[in-house]
């Protein structure tokens, strides 16, 4: 399949249909035409639109040698300084026609599952650990051109990871239950942006595991039964990209994740029960080199439109004149 078009990106978040929770009520219907969702996900499929454009087509994807199908430029494993060239210059396309206001359009985390997967090898031979389970992830989304949301934050009430039993119910997600074909895992994690509106879900550990049961990393798709969303209060105020020219189009919505006995099978899992692979696979991976190249080229170009947007106000009241002013820009 390789890249997708925007309209192929709604068709498929429609479909699945995911358990999304704001202010109280359960969302039903299409994802795409809720007041809350639509704005966002019209932005991220003009993302996608942007890869089949004519004139960006070369700019923003590549062909895959795996594959041999037209791939994200965002999910190339960069083995020279060309590579991480041509990556920066697609993320500031996309960075661009958002004006850096989307802290997690696709490039970000299809940028983290690369990661992922070319420091796999670090889980090689580590008990309970399946580097392969991370490569097919990889292959998975570069072939369908997937989307991701993530959850690594534990619930405040037990950051410090350790549980002091006041609940007959698990707080922080962990997994309960082993069988022949997976896991169960209930309980509570923080904190998906986009939250029900991506194809799938990774969860992962930042750090500070102290119990095996909540010592596991895995993706699975957002629709996985028993899965919920629960959204904070939305900010979007109207449709109107004029009266509203960010929250109309850039409100990207953050979730609360609750496993309720959710089924995972074993090809899902990268690894499980290994403190030491819950605590330094992502420190020891290239994570935070690639996740900040995605973040900071984004950020250089919020700064630019945030200058603009200063600049265009002291021209429309004709204040540049002043030297204080100059000085402020």
């Amino acid at each position: 399949m390789g890249v997708i078009t925007g309209k192929e990106f709604i068709e498929r978040i429609d479909w699945l249909n995911t358990n999304i929770w704001l202010n109280g009520t359960k969302i039903e219907g299409k994802k795409s035409e809720h007041p809350a969702f639509k704005g966002i996900l019209a932005s991220k499929a003009s993302l996608y639109d942007l890869q089949v454009h004519p004139d960006l087509s070369s700019r923003l994807t590549y062909l895959s040698p795996e594959t041999k199908e037209i791939t994200g430029l965002s999910f190339l494993q960069p083995k020279t300084k060309e590579d991480i060239s041509k990556r920066r210059a697609m993320m500031e396309i996309w960075a661009r026609h958002t004006l850096g206001m989307m802290g997690r359009s696709p490039d970000y985390m299809n940028s983290i599952i690369m990661a992922f997967a070319s420091s796999r090898n670090l889980l090689n031979g580590r008990e309970h650990c399946f580097p392969q389970n991370i490569q097919a992830l990889y292959e998975r989304a570069v072939k369908n051109d997937l989307s991701f949301t993530h959850t690594f934050i534990t619930p405040q009430v037990n950051r410090s990871q350790f549980n002091l039993s006041f609940s007959k119910e698990p707080i922080s997600a962990r997994i309960v239950e082993k069988n022949e074909n997976g896991v169960i895992i209930k309980g509570a994690r923080l904190l998906a942006t986009q939250g029900g509106l991506t194809d799938e879900v990774l969860v992962y550990s930042s750090g500070g595991i102290v119990d095996e049961a909540e010592a596991f990393a895995l993706s699975i798709p957002s629709n996985s039964e028993g899965l919920t969303f629960i959204c904070r209060e939305s900010y979007v105020n109207g449709d109107s990209s004029f009266n509203y020219p960010l929250s109309s189009r850039f409100e990207e919505m953050d979730t609360i994740l609750v496993f309720d006995n959710v089924f995972v099978p074993w090809e899902r899992i990268f690894f499980y029960d290994n403190i030491e692979a819950a605590n330094d696979f992502i420190l020891k991976s290239s994570f935070h080199h690639f996740a900040y190249h995605q973040v900071i080229t984004r950020q250089i170009v919020k700064t630019e439109f945030i200058l603009g947007l200063a600049q265009a106000l002291v021209e429309t009241i004709n204040i540049d004149g002043y030297q204080h002013i100059q000085e402020k820009l």
